[in-house]
């Protein structure tokens, strides 16, 4: 198979930038991870999860720009094809025609992965007449010292970017990445709207990093005085609404605006009940487990709404539905003594600290309520 790419020069180390089909570069480059038999290759473990996300969203006519970087065996070909002026070269690559692996995959395996069928299986949906080209810039023959450290500075230097702004993104402009489908869209469009609503969230739901561009150019963080972000919010809503939990009393779905009144209500009762803890920081209530009890035990706090007050979101309503929380001990160490419910974060710290800690803390307090109001 042969390709035509340009001869590009970086410290006097030679790179080959070229362009060729996904389907095809997946057969010719291979992903090999770190493993006890070879701890010292440079990759990790590819999730396939991630290559079908990708797959999919390939699938919906979408582009993925960004170059995948390899490094060329001494099994591939480069020869001069024709030089364009002093500084440009185009090179013609032959990779032999054997069904073997020619390449390793620097950075980018999950992109390239996401056109293997045997991880993707129905993933991937793309026209056989049709091209998805994809970047490729090469090392050619290039020492595993030198592979292994583009991984460590590729995978080291790069910061991940905030999960909140890449929610508002997504929702801003009606794409698909961090938001699966309409039910996340809608879930953030709750959330959107319950931090313009003038109570209890009021402009207290954090979208983005807060923070400035100073003189020099350098983005410099600011305290924030938010309540909860958009992404813990969304975390614990989102089930809510694919569930269709925000109906009415005929099983009707409510529209966006009813739904953040009701949470408004209900977010508002909590504070009423527990004055001392809401957006104290010595307290766990508004903290990442605080706010995944309060979402969590909404579906049977809802219901119960139904059953006591005939469905009508009020603060009082909930107030006197939530104060169950109020009056009950709960023993959260198995043979350590009960603690009252207070949502001091001293008491609760160690439920709090990890997605397993918290689910254990949620799991407690679901029940507590669930036995409180039986």
């Amino acid at each position: 198979m042969k390709v035509y790419g340009v001869k590009l020069t970086q410290h006097g180390e030679e790179l080959i930038m070229f362009k060729i089909d996904g389907r095809e570069l997946v057969k010719l480059v291979e992903v090999k991870p770190s493993t006890r038999q070879h701890p010292t290759w440079p990759q990790r473990f590819t999730k396939i999860k991630r290559c079908r996300r990708i797959a999919e969203y390939l699938s919906g006519n979408k582009c993925i720009p960004p170059a995948i970087i390899i490094n060329l065996y001494d099994t591939v070909r480069v020869d001069p094809f024709r030089k364009m002026g002093e500084d440009f070269e185009i090179v013609e690559i032959t990779f032999p025609d054997d069904r073997r692996k020619h390449a390793w995959c620097v950075d980018g395996q999950h992109r390239l992965k996401a056109f293997d069928p045997t991880l993707t299986r129905t993933s991937l949906q793309l026209d056989e007449n049709v091209k998805y080209e994809l970047p490729v810039v090469a090392y050619r023959y290039a020492p595993m010292k030198m592979w292994a450290e583009q991984f460590v500075t590729i995978n080291y230097t790069q910061e991940p970017v905030d999960k909140n702004l890449m929610i508002t993104l997504d929702f801003k402009y009606g794409s698909h990445v961090m938001l699966e489908d309409e039910n996340d869209h809608k879930t953030v469009k709750i959330i959107d709207k319950l931090n313009r609503r003038r109570g209890i969230l009021h402009h207290k739901i954090l979208f983005t990093p807060p923070g400035r561009i100073t003189s020099s150019g350098e983005f410099k963080r600011e305290p924030s005085h938010h309540l909860v972000t958009v992404k813990t919010l969304w975390e614990n809503l989102r089930g809510h609404v694919r569930s269709n939990v925000f109906v009415d009393a005929r099983g009707r779905q409510l529209s966006v605006p009813k739904i953040a009144k009701i949470l408004d209500d209900y977010f508002a009762a909590w504070h009423l009940n527990n004055p001392i803890a809401w957006g104290n920081p010595g307290y766990v209530l508004t903290k990442t487990g605080g706010w995944a009890v309060m979402c969590s035990v909404f579906d049977k706090a809802y219901e119960a709404l139904f059953e006591d007050k005939h469905g009508r979101s009020t603060v009082k309503n909930w107030k006197s539905i939530l104060r169950v929380f109020k009056r009950t001990r709960v023993n959260l160490r198995p043979r350590g003594p009960y603690k009252v419910v207070d949502w001091k974060s001293e008491d609760y710290r160690q439920f709090c600290s990890g997605k397993v800690n918290i689910q254990e803390f949620v799991d407690v307090l679901k029940e507590v309520f669930e036995r409180g109001r039986g």
